[in-house]
C-alpha cells in the first residue's frame, strides 16, 4: 500500500526528454546573464588602469557557434521559473548551501530537488515461505528483482521454494536502514555471522524498495519511509503494496523539505550537556550527528517537521511548503469566516492519515462553527501556529494526531500543546482553546471539557512570514491586548526556549564565561566597563552559560515576556565598578575577579613574593612588563 508520503503531491516522477547532470533540459540559450561584472562603486575601488580586464561591461554573452555551456543552461532554468515560485527556489538554495556545510546563505538560486533512482531491487521479508515465494513471482512478472529472506527459522542458509523456481534464504532477523532508492539491510544467521557477504550469491545488500510482511517489522526507525511497505498480516494492505510496487521505479524527483543553519545550531557546542532533540524526535533517521556537527540527509528526510518544532534555536526550517503559506492561508480562511459571525471559528488541523469517519465523528463534538483545514504533515505544526492561528481570530485550535505514529513524535506534538496552554494560562485565558485530539481505526478520541463559544476579537496584524520565534512573540503580544491578563511575563515550563537569566551579585565576579559561551549572543559583555548585558529575545534556555559559570552565580528562568518590544531591548544583569591598574591606571577587570585571583593564587610558586602578587592588580600590558624587567619567573 502507498504510504502518504508516497502520495505527496511534490514526489514526482523525473519528466523524460534530454537533460544534464542535473536533471534540467538542455535548452539551447542564446543570450545568458553572466557573473564577471563590476562590483564596487565606491570611490575608493574605481581606479582603473591598463591591467583591469573588467573595465568593460560583461554582463551579456552569446553562445558560440551553438555550444551550450553548463553555466548556460544554469541561467536559462533561472530565467524560466516563474516569480511565484522564485522564493521557494531560493528556499531550496539555502538549504544545498547549508546542508553542504557552507553556512552563506544563497539569497536566489536554482537548486533542484534530490534525484533518487529506483531499479525495482525489492526485498520481500516474511515469516511465511510460500507467501513470500507467491508475492515475488507475482512481482518478478512484472519486472521486478525479488530476494526473499524468510525469519523465524532455527535454521539458516538458502532453501529452495515450494515451486522449485525462487530461492528463499532463511535467516534468524534482519535489520533494515534507508529510504527508497537505497535501502540497506543486514540479516543475522544462527552461525553468528552477519550481512549478506556471507551469502556468496547475494551481489549486494543495497535495495530499492522492501515488503515487509512480518508482525513486526525490521525497519530500524520509528515510521517506516517511503519505498517501504509494511502491510502486516492485512490481505487488503498487501494487495494494494502488490500493485503499487511495481509503480516505484524510475527516476523521482524527490525536494528538500528542511533548511539547515549551522551557525545556530547547539549541538556540539558544549561537551557536558548536548542538545539532541532533532536526533531523538526523527522517525526517518535522517538526521546524523557527525563529528560533532548536524546534518540532515534529503534523501531520507520525509518533511514530517517534528525536528524543526522541536529545536530550541530555529536552526532547522522547513520548506515544501513553506510555515509561511501555511500560516496565510489559515489567516485568510479566519477571515473570510469572522466577516459573517459573531462566534469565532474552531479550527480542525489534521493531515491525509485521519480517516474519514474520525473527520465525520469530530464534526458532532466540536463547536458549530468550525474550520477544518488539512496540512501535509501534522507535526509542521508547530507553537507558532497555534498561537497565530488564535490571534488571528481562532476561537479554539484542535490538533488531530493518529495513535499509530511513533511516541517521540506523539511527544513532541503534546509538547508543543502544553507550551501553549501554559501561555494561556499565564495570559488568565482558557486553556482548551488548544486541543491535542488522538485519532485511531477510523474513529477519534472523546473530547471531554470542550472550549464553548469564543466572542470574536479583533484579529492580529502581524505579518505571517517572519520566524518563528517573532511569531510567538507577537502572538503572545496580541492575545495578551485583548485577553484579561495583568501580568506581563507569562511563567513557562523548564524545557521551553524562552526566558531570562538572573545573576546572584554576591557570586558572580564577572568572568564573562557566560557571555563568551552563549551560542545566540544573549549575553554579551560591556566592552572595557565590567557589565553583563542581556536581550531576552535571544535567549534559547540551553543553559551553557550555567555550565560554564565557574561560581553556579547563572540562574535560568522560562518564561515569555508579552511585550515584544521588551524581549529586544538589552537590559544590564550587573555591573560594578572597574578595577584599574595600579601602575598605569587603565581599567582591565572588576574588582571581584581581582580578589578571586588573589585568593586562588595564594601561595602559587609564581606569586610567592609581595611584587609577584602585585602583578595581579595590573592591566595585561604592565604585567608583562614588570614580570620581563625583575627576572624572577622560572621558566
Amino acid at each position: 500500500m502507498k504510504s502518504k508520503v508516497q502520495n505527496r503531491r511534490a514526489f514526482s516522477p523525473e519528466p523524460s526528454g534530454a537533460a544534464d547532470d542535473c536533471g534540467r533540459s538542455a535548452v539551447p540559450a542564446t543570450e545568458t546573464v553572466a557573473s564577471s561584472h563590476l562590483d564596487f562603486r565606491s570611490a575608493e575601488f574605481n581606479n582603473i588602469d591598463d591591467l583591469d580586464d573588467n573595465a568593460d561591461n560583461y554582463r551579456v554573452f552569446r553562445s558560440l557557434e551553438g555550444i551550450v555551456t553548463a553555466d548556460m543552461r544554469h541561467h536559462e532554468a533561472r530565467k524560466r521559473v516563474k516569480p511565484s515560485n522564485r522564493e521557494a527556489v531560493a528556499a531550496h538554495a539555502a538549504s544545498h548551501v547549508l546542508e553542504s556545510g557552507n553556512e552563506e546563505v544563497a539569497a536566489e538560486g536554482d537548486v533542484l530537488p534530490v534525484t533518487i533512482v529506483s531499479k525495482g531491487r525489492t526485498l520481500i521479508i516474511d515469516t511465511d515461505p510460500e507467501r513470500a515465494v507467491r508475492c515475488g513471482e507475482r512481482l518478478r512478472k512484472q519486472g521486478m528483482a525479488c530476494t526473499l529472506w524468510v525469519t523465524g527459522s532455527d535454521e539458516s542458509g538458502i532453501f529452495p521454494s515450494c515451486n522449485g523456481v525462487s530461492s528463499v534464504i532463511k535467516v534468524n532477523s534482519v535489520s533494515v536502514v534507508g529510504g527508497l532508492g537505497g535501502f540497506s539491510a543486514t540479516a543475522a544467521f544462527g552461525d553468528g555471522q552477519n550481512g549478506p557477504a556471507s551469502l556468496p550469491h547475494i551481489e549486494s545488500g543495497s535495495f530499492d524498495l522492501v515488503l515487509d510482511l512480518q508482525p513486526i517489522a525490521s525497519f530500524s526507525g520509528k515510521q517506516p519511509p517511503m519505498g517501504y511497505y509494511a502491510p502486516g498480516n492485512d490481505e487488503v494492505r498487501l494487495e494494494e503494496a502488490l500493485v503499487g510496487l511495481p509503480e516505484m521505479r524510475g527516476r523521482f524527483k524527490k525536494p528538500r523539505f528542511t533548511i539547515f543553519r549551522a551557525d545556530r545550531c547547539l549541538h556540539g557546542r558544549s561537551r557536558v550537556r548536548d542538545c539532541q532533540r532533532c536526533l531523538e524526535v526523527c522517525p526517518f533517521e535522517a538526521i546524523k550527528a557527525e563529528r560533532r556537527n548536524i546534518a540532515i540527509d534529503p534523501y531520507f528526510c520525509q518533511g514530517c517537521g517534528f525536528c524543526a518544532s522541536v529545536c530550541p534555536a530555529d536552526a532547522i526550517g522547513l520548506i515544501n511548503p513553506s510555515p509561511r503559506e501555511l500560516l496565510a492561508n489559515l489567516r485568510d480562511l479566519l477571515a473570510d469566516r469572522l466577516a459573517n459571525t459573531d462566534e469565532a471559528p474552531d479550527l480542525v488541523l489534521y493531515d491525509s492519515m485521519l480517516g474519514e469517519a474520525a473527520r465525520q465523528g469530530l464534526a458532532g463534538i466540536i463547536g458549530k462553527d468550525r474550520i477544518f483545514y488539512e496540512v501535509e504533515e501534522i507535526g509542521r505544526i508547530g507553537l507558532e501556529g497555534l498561537l497565530a492561528s488564535l490571534a488571528y481570530g481562532a476561537g479554539s485550535v484542535y490538533l488531530i494526531c493518529d495513535r499509530q505514529r511513533p511516541a517521540t513524535s506523539r511527544e513532541a506534538l503534546a509538547r508543543q500543546v502544553d507550551l501553549g496552554q501554559a501561555i494561556l494560562r499565564g495570559l488568565q485565558m482558557p486553556v482548551d482553546r488548544i486541543r491535542l485530539l488522538y485519532s485511531g481505526m477510523g474513529e477519534c478520541g472523546e473530547v471531554e471539557g470542550v472550549q464553548g463559544a469564543v466572542p470574536v476579537t479583533p484579529p492580529a496584524i502581524f505579518a505571517p512570514d517572519l520566524d518563528r520565534r517573532t511569531l510567538i512573540r507577537l502572538a503572545v503580544q496580541h492575545l495578551f491586548e485583548v485577553s484579561e491578563g495583568d501580568h506581563p511575563a507569562v511563567p513557562l515550563p523548564e524545557y521551553a526556549p524562552f526566558g531570562t537569566v538572573a545573576i546572584e551579585a554576591e557570586s558572580c565576579s564577572l568572568c564573562m564565561a557566560c557571555a563568551a559561551v552563549c551560542p545566540a549572543g544573549a549575553l554579551s559583555a560591556g566592552g572595557d566597563t565590567p557589565r553583563l548585558t542581556f536581550v531576552e529575545s535571544l535567549c534559547h534556555q540551553c543553559g551553557m552559560c550555567a555550565l560554564a559559570c565557574p561560581e553556579d552565580a547563572v540562574r535560568l528562568q522560562p518564561r515569555l515576556l508579552c511585550n515584544a518590544g521588551a524581549a529586544d531591548t538589552p537590559t544590564v544583569l550587573r555591573e560594578v565598578e572597574p578595577f584599574s591598574c595600579v601602575e598605569c591606571g587603565v581599567p582591565f577587570a572588576s574588582q571581584a575577579m581581582v580578589s578571586r585571583l588573589e585568593e586562588k593564587l595564594a601561595g602559587h610558586w609564581m606569586y610567592g613574593s609581595e611584587r609577584q602578587l602585585r602583578r595581579l592588580r595590573m592591566c595585561r600590558t604592565c604585567r608583562t612588563r614588570d614580570a620581563l624587567l625583575a627576572q624572577d619567573l622560572r621558566l
